[in-house]
Formats: structure tokens, sequence, C-alpha cells
């Protein structure tokens, strides 16, 4: 029952993005909309990240991995 909830959020999570994707992208410059969206999703994982994760557990190398596909996805 769980994913039913969890599944049924994320589709009414993805309807609101692609109506307001269609909405506010008809006249906005592409990139600075871009980074908003990557700046606001990072914001909001910082804290249960940071709350709720548990550190030891991802070492050095998953760090820079994490980080390097961060940026190959923002570029």
């Amino acid at each position: 029952m769980l994913a039913l909830s969890l599944g049924i959020a994320a589709a009414f999570a993805w309807a609101a993005h692609d109506l307001l994707v269609r909405k506010l992208s008809q006249g906005a410059v592409l990139l600075p909309m871009m980074l908003a969206v990557l700046a606001a999703g990072s914001v909001a994982l910082l804290f249960p990240a940071l709350l709720l994760a548990e550190w030891s557990a991802v070492g050095a190398e998953g760090l820079g991995v994490a980080a390097l596909a961060g940026f190959a996805y923002a570029l």
C-alpha cells in the first residue's frame, strides 16, 4: 500500500511539474531557469541528507563520483 501511495504522489508531482514547466517556460531563458531548479532541488535535499544519511557508509570515492555526476548533469 505504501508503494501505491508513493506512486500516486509521484504521478501528481510529475503532473504539477509538467504543467508549471509548460506555463513558465514559454517566455523564459532556459539556462537560468535550469540553474534555479537545480539549486532549489539541492537546497530541498540538503537538510534531509544531512539529518538522515549515514555518511560513514558513503566513503570518499562515493562522494567523488556523486559530485562528478552532479557536475556532469549540470553541464
